[in-house]
């Protein structure tokens, strides 16, 4: 086997945000984690940990809190754009394909711009169900 056919390889997620009551089936491509991969996430995990230290006491996924647990949260001083920004950085090579469509029913595209104005929420869910499938075992990160 070819090492750039195993680039190549995806792995069906079905993402579920209750936050929008949506599902969004997606494809990705495990091979781009890889330990850089992995570091970065970590560096990011622990950036916002830093930044937030009240974000190890929330007892809920963030992509799963009411408008009202979302709007307390708007208190905590993030730097949110950085922490966004770094979220579409990780998510944009993983994601090969998906079924989230625009109004003209054609599929969105994956690009940093475009996932720019993915409500933060959504992205959450997109890296913690794919993390869930490469670690099915393991709790998923705090990311």
């Amino acid at each position: 086997m070819r090492f750039s056919d195993i680039q190549k390889v995806t792995r069906p997620v079905v993402s579920t945000c209750q936050h929008f009551d949506c599902k969004v089936k997606l494809r990705y491509y495990p091979a781009v984690f890889t330990p850089d991969f992995e570091e970065r996430v970590a560096n990011l995990v622990q950036s916002v940990e830093d930044d937030i230290p009240q974000i190890k006491t929330l007892d809920k996924d963030p992509a799963d809190m009411s408008d009202e647990e979302i709007e307390g949260l708007e208190a905590i001083r993030v730097p949110p754009k950085r922490i966004f920004n770094h979220t579409v950085e990780l998510l944009t090579p993983l994601i090969a394909d998906w079924d989230l469509l625009d109004d003209n029913d054609k599929p969105c595209p994956i690009d940093q711009k475009f996932m720019s104005g993915v409500p933060y929420p959504m992205l959450y869910c997109f890296m913690r169900d794919i993390q869930q499938d490469m670690r099915p075992n393991d709790t998923p990160s705090s990311l």
